[in-house]
This record gives C-alpha cells, structure tokens and sequence, in this order.
C-alpha cells in the first residue's frame, strides 16, 4: 500500500496511530503483518458464521461504504492484485508455479520460443497442448494464436510452410 499522511488520510476523523484513521492503520497493519491479516479474517469469518442474520443486515446497511472500500482497496493495490490474479491464473489453468514460468522466461531469454521476439513489455502466453494439458513453452500471441489456428497440426502447419516457399518467387516474399 502506499504511504498515507494524515494529511490525506480520511479528513475530519480522528486519527488512530501513525496519523492514519483506524480503518486506514488496519489497513497497513494488515498490509505489514501477516499474521494479524490472517487472524483478522479467521475471527471475521467466524462471526460471519456465527452471525449470519446480523452480517447480511450489517452488509445491507453498510453497502455503500463496503463497496467504497473494496474500490479505494483496489485502487491503492492495482498493482499487487494484477501479480495476484497472474499467478493465480497460471496455476489454475496450467498448473504452473510463477517460479516455474519465471525460470521458462529465463530460458528462453524473455523471447517467444518461435519467432525470437519480446512482447515490448506483455507477458508472453503459455502454449500448452489442448488434449493432454502440457506445458510446451512461452510464445508471443500471434505466434500463439497460429498455432492454435492450426489446431497444433504439425501436418498442417508443413503444408502452409509448403505453400509459402512454392510462392518464393513472388513479390511478398
């Protein structure tokens, strides 16, 4: 989370420690502290379940601020919730480890694994075998998407190479 002055934090409330309104210093305690991240939710997720009629009535009259604060949240951590949903995304839907994906990165040297060019900046895509879910390498998009265009016909693929060097001669080329 960013550092906040009092000067910015929440105007006319009283300020808790650090000069930073409660909700805000929990904010970075929880930001600091893991542990006390990890012990705020387990007591909230036991009230919940304890409280649900309490909750949703809690929840109802607090809608607006509650979606207040999951936007400010989100604003202040974009950055943070983007590597989240990264690495999330890459295990769920290849079962790989960011570490795993840093070290292919790493071996290709940043480069698409066909064509040899970087993504100015993007994050190169995960080609995998549709059929057996294997992880085959790291390619750029459009070298991605023809693969997938070709539905990984290797066949198919050498007859379009075929085609391109029978038409050498013409001007495209």
């Amino acid at each position: 989370m960013n550092s906040m002055s009092s000067a910015t934090c929440c105007q006319g409330k009283k300020m808790a420690s650090r000069g930073l309104c409660s909700n805000h210093y929990k904010m970075v305690l929880k930001r600091e502290n893991p542990e006390y991240a990890k012990r705020q939710r387990f007591c909230i997720a036991r009230w919940r379940k304890a409280n649900p009629t309490a909750f949703k009535q809690w929840y109802t009259k607090n809608r607006e601020k509650r979606i207040r604060y999951v936007h400010d949240w989100y604003v202040e951590n974009k950055a943070d919730v983007k590597k989240y949903d990264r690495k999330r995304n890459l295990l769920k839907t290849y079962g790989l480890k960011i570490e795993q994906y840093e070290k292919m990165l790493v071996s290709q040297n940043g480069l698409c694994a066909i064509c040899k060019k970087g993504e100015n900046g993007r994050e190169l895509s995960v080609d995998h075998c549709h059929k057996t879910d294997i992880v085959r390498g790291l390619l750029c998009k459009r070298c991605n998407w023809a693969i997938g265009f070709f539905d990984d016909n290797a066949e198919l693929l050498r007859s379009a190479i075929e085609y391109l060097e029978k038409l050498k001669t013409s001007p495209c080329s």
